[in-house]
């Protein structure tokens, strides 16, 4: 079944495409049967002011004259001789054929003020008079049907509200259109009379509301107060009411009305339109159709006066003409509009195209040097499997050695253009061969080199027997890398290695071959070695731990493991400061498994950030629950080296806040010292992220590792934890408190807290409430418990029945 909307479609097209043809071979029939250079110019003429009622004496002398014309539809005629025959349907005028040569009596008379013109006319003359007006009808009226046409085909590219009030406007323009020129007369074969006249006032002031309903609308991209809003959604009631009444009210009534409304809501359109209109005077389209609404007002006026005054000014078409050409002018606004919104629609998707291209460049390349990252890689590697599967390649890892150096002594920025060209020197050198496979061709480069995060590098290639790709690595590794650096009589020699693994020999899966790739780089690194394969002997793990990481994966999916948490405090006021989240591991054979003994195991089979996922997650939801029972409690959680590298750990760490709208100060992160070292731009660039998101970092193990008060100065870090074992050797001689005394004294320095963890006795306590350290975990306070439990523990501390 059709739906209504598509219905009115239909009939509007048809109804109008029936006007058209109907008024074209009207034209096209008078056309025939007169030459249109023929004059029509009237044997006889008078002309007058009607205003109400009032008698003529017409002579008649000429045998040539067959009728006389009353250009108005607006009098009634009446014959006090009763010598002219009926009037005859025409749509120019009322036109009365004469009898004989004669003088008539007749009596005009109009309930509307009006301006008269009788003209006697030959038959030839009233053909040629009515074909010249026809066509000037039609055309007119051609053009508000062809606008009308392009509203109903072209809807569904409007808004349709749009699209029903510019049909509004031009149906009303039509029947406007159709009294004032008599067409409606002729059509139905009736004469016309001073019955016109309510018509024309009723068709006049549907249009003035339709006018007015479309010019709110285009008024929306405008800057739009409220309250001129509210006037034009009255002003708009003003004539509707009004063409309603005009059924039960006489016609004189009725067309004054319909002066004075018409004359409002014109004025309103043009004041509403300067009000509206751009300052910039660039926006041609817009102050066209304010000037559009004033030379409407303009023709209107010249109208009313013609009608309150004995003048005539213009020819009645002039109105028309001003009415279709502001319906014109209205359509041009509505497609610049339309254009307008599809610009910005185009421009929006654009937008959100290259945002995601730019969100894929960036999740498949590296920042710093611009080649494709890990992901990339494993993409490549899946497709080119996908292609062939019986081919072998060889996973290559390089690595810059001992760079943490170059970056500590000659400063970040110093050390990230030494790795960009490095890692330029190595890609030429790869994408020149013709046994490396190129991961991305370019048109100015091809990149054969993938990097995976600081100082490591991969790529693909052909794994041929006895190929000379890993001996010319081995000899060539000198020119690649940068000669030695010599600042302030130190020496910086660079030096790199790689490791290799084989598809399918050693491993089909990517992740399998990137771990066994890394696995023989380590092995290269510690044994002072260029290049060395990957063999099973090199495994960092044994197969039972190997069994045991599998366990792993499976636990974080069957919810074998439980979050434990170990409150800090403050070591003066006692006062809770947040909780450590620890996690546990309860496996259902070998019972509980401490955390040292998979920690290390998840992050040499890169399974610690799933871990760290699954961590983050469970934390967060518990602060949103402390939060919901009144319980304002930061937690912490452990950060690996591993988790640093990802990229998308900011966004997942935002994306668990928003979720649970927990606040980002309630979430503190601790970062191991050795993970700044392992990839020190990276943890830079990560650590200023989350202090952007508004988490707070802090350094754990502080001491253990061999970072430069340089580096550490340049973070933005909320404090630094002394690890247990340095506390608890506090006494233990002077080097200890002395390490002890020199983090606190940098913590202080730099305004950060300072936290001891593994306080275990009152002694050790007193001693680093002596040396200045502010806050304390350990045993002396709290043991880790299961945090479910963690509600019922603050409310019986808060109450003082713990001590």
């Amino acid at each position: 079944m059709l739906s209504i909307s598509k219905l009115i479609y239909r009939l509007s097209l048809l109804l109008l495409t029936i006007f058209l043809a109907s008024s074209q071979l009207s034209a096209a029939e008078l056309q025939w049967r007169t030459n249109p250079t023929e004059t029509w110019q009237p044997l006889q003429s008078q002309q007058f002011h009607l205003s109400h009622e009032q008698p003529i004496e017409l002579k008649v002398s000429l045998e040539r004259a067959r009728y006389f014309l009353i250009d108005s539809n607006k009098v009634h005629i009446q014959d006090l001789s009763e010598q002219v025959a009926l009037p005859l349907a025409t749509n120019s005028g009322q036109v009365y054929q004469l009898i004989a040569q004669q003088t008539y009596h007749l009596k005009l008379t109009s309930l509307v003020p009006t301006e008269v013109s009788i003209q006697i006319l030959t038959t030839e003359q009233l053909i040629a008079y009515q074909g010249q007006r026809t066509w000037l009808w039609a055309v007119m009226c051609s053009i508000v049907v062809v606008l009308a046409l392009y509203a109903v085909i072209s809807g569904r590219l409007w808004q349709r509200q749009n699209h029903y009030l510019f049909l509004a406007v031009a149906l009303a323009l039509l029947a406007f259109l159709g009294y004032e020129s008599g067409y409606w007369a002729k059509l139905l074969n009736i004469p016309m009379s001073e019955n016109s006249a309510s018509g024309f006032s009723l068709f006049g002031l549907l249009l003035a509301a339709a006018y007015l309903a479309l010019h709110r609308t285009l008024l929306v991209g405008q800057t739009f107060e409220p309250w001129l809003d509210k006037i034009l959604t009255y002003s708009l009631a003003l004539p509707l009411l009004a063409a309603l009444a005009c059924l039960f009210l006489p016609a004189n009534v009725a067309y004054q009305m319909m002066l004075w409304l018409m004359l409002t809501c014109l004025f309103i359109g043009l004041a509403s339109s300067l009000l509206t209109a751009p300052k910039s005077i660039s926006d041609v389209s817009f102050h066209g159709y304010t000037a559009s609404w004033a030379i409407v007002l303009l023709v209107w006026l010249v109208f009313i006066a013609e009608s309150l005054l004995a003048v005539f000014l213009i020819d009645d078409y002039w109105l028309s003409c001003a009415f279709v050409m502001h319906a014109f002018v209205m359509l041009l606004m509505l497609a610049e509009w339309r254009m307008g919104q599809v610009k910005k629609t185009i421009a929006k998707y654009t937008a959100q195209h290259n945002k995601q291209q730019q969100s894929v460049y960036a999740a498949t390349h590296d920042q710093l040097t611009g080649l494709p990252s890990q992901l990339a890689l494993a993409n490549y590697f899946d497709t080119l499997i996908s292609r062939d599967d019986h081919q072998a390649l060889n996973l290559v890892v390089f690595k810059v050695k001992d760079f943490q150096h170059i970056n500590q002594s000659l400063g970040f920025i110093t050390g990230d253009t030494v790795l960009v060209q490095i890692a330029k020197r190595l890609n030429l050198f790869l994408a020149e061969r013709s046994d490396v496979v190129c991961i991305e061709a370019l048109e100015y480069d091809n990149q054969a080199l993938v990097s995976l995060g600081g100082v490591r590098f991969a790529f693909l290639a052909k794994a041929e027997k006895n190929s000379p790709l890993l001996k010319s690595l081995n000899k060539k590794i000198n020119a690649i890398l940068p000669e030695p650096i010599v600042i302030e009589s130190q020496v910086f020699d660079f030096d790199g290695c790689f490791g290799c693994a084989e598809y399918p020999k050693q491993g089909i899966q990517f992740e399998d071959l990137l771990h066994k790739a890394n696995t023989a780089l380590e092995h290269a690194a510690l044994n002072h070695l260029v290049v060395a394969q990957y063999q099973d002997e090199l495994e960092l793990i044994t197969a039972s731990q190997r069994e045991l990481v599998i366990n792993l994966k499976q636990a974080i999916e069957a919810g074998q493991l439980k979050l434990f948490i170990q409150p800090i405090f403050d070591i003066n006021t006692k006062a809770i400061i947040a909780a450590e989240a620890l996690i546990r591991w309860r496996h259902p054979e070998r019972g509980l498994i401490k955390p040292a003994e998979f920690i290390e195991l998840a992050e040499k089979s890169q399974v610690i950030y799933t871990l760290t996922r699954w961590v983050m997650a469970q934390a967060v939801k518990r602060v949103a629950t402390w939060l919901s029972q009144g319980i304002k409690i930061k937690i912490s959680v452990n950060l690996s080296s591993k988790d640093l590298l990802q990229p998308e750990i900011v966004d997942y760490i935002s994306q668990q806040l928003a979720t649970n709208q927990v606040a980002p100060e309630l979430l503190n992160l601790e970062i191991k010292e050795a993970a700044l070292l392992e990839a020190p731009d990276k943890a830079y660039q990560t650590i200023i992220q989350l202090n952007e998101l508004g988490v707070t970092v802090v350094i754990d193990d502080f001491g253990q590792g061999l970072s430069s008060l340089a580096y550490i100065r340049k973070l933005p870090i909320a404090g630094l934890k002394i690890d247990a074992q340095t506390v608890a050797s506090l006494f233990q001689g002077d080097r200890s408190r002395t390490i002890v005394a020199v983090i606190i004294d940098i913590g202080r320095n730099l305004e950060l807290d300072v936290i001891a963890e593994g306080v275990e006795d009152n002694d050790v306590q007193h001693k680093l409430m002596e040396m200045g350290v502010t806050q304390a975990q350990g045993f002396l306070y709290s043991k880790p418990f299961e945090i479910e439990g963690f509600i019922a523990w603050y409310k019986r501390w808060s109450s003082g029945s713990l001590s």
